[in-house]
Formats: structure tokens, C-alpha cells, sequence
């Protein structure tokens, strides 16, 4: 279990990196991105890795995030953690592929949403 007053960055980072390898990398993270992202850390129900995990899980099933819209456009890890659009992707506002059409890995990251 992480300790809940350090932020695991680069796990979260890797995990990102792992779970939307369609969306920009992460290059270079600003003081006021990893502001954001503590921010989000430091709600006792999105701390752990499972959380973010299942978060980034969640986003790949969204279409718009991830490029399938008018302008090609796609979320990137900073906007992700911006606290208007973190409430956006767990508030349902964009539509999700069926998890019938997702994997099983999937399905089981989405039970713990």
C-alpha cells in the first residue's frame, strides 16, 4: 500500500503509459500537472495504483479521449488529471465502448470503477 502523503508519479506515469499507449507520452511534467495530479492523489478513494489502473483502463474505452472524434483530437495525461475533466471521465460524461467489445482484463478493471 502506498503511503498516502507521497504521490507515486512515475508508477502512475508508467501505468498511463502502458494502459493509453495511443495517447501523447509524457515527456516533460510541470509543477502545476503534478499539482493536479496530487491534488486527485490526495482523495482517499483515488489513492493506490488500482484507482489510477482502473482509471486509465476506463478512458481507453472512450472514443472521444482517444482520438475517435471531428478533429482528431485526444486527451493527454495532463488533462486527464485537471480536476474538471478527472470528474468528466468518472462522471460517465463520455461514452463508453460496450465492455462486451473490450477485453476480459477489461471488464474486470471495470468492476472496480
Amino acid at each position: 500500500l502506498q503511503r498516502p502523503d507521497i504521490v507515486p508519479v512515475d508508477e502512475i506515469i508508467e501505468l498511463y503509459h502502458k494502459i493509453l499507449p495511443r495517447l501523447p507520452r509524457v515527456r516533460l511534467l510541470a509543477a502545476s500537472h503534478r499539482a493536479n495530479l496530487r491534488a486527485r492523489w490526495n482523495k482517499r478513494e483515488f489513492q493506490g495504483l488500482e484507482f489510477w489502473e482502473s482509471f486509465f483502463r476506463r478512458v481507453s474505452r472512450m472514443p472521444h479521449l482517444n482520438g475517435e472524434n471531428d478533429r482528431g483530437w485526444t486527451a493527454d495525461f495532463t488533462w486527464l488529471v485537471k480536476e474538471a475533466n478527472f470528474a468528466k471521465v468518472l462522471n460517465g460524461t463520455y461514452k463508453e465502448t460496450p465492455l462486451w467489445k473490450t477485453t476480459p482484463e477489461d471488464a474486470a478493471e471495470a468492476a472496480h470503477l
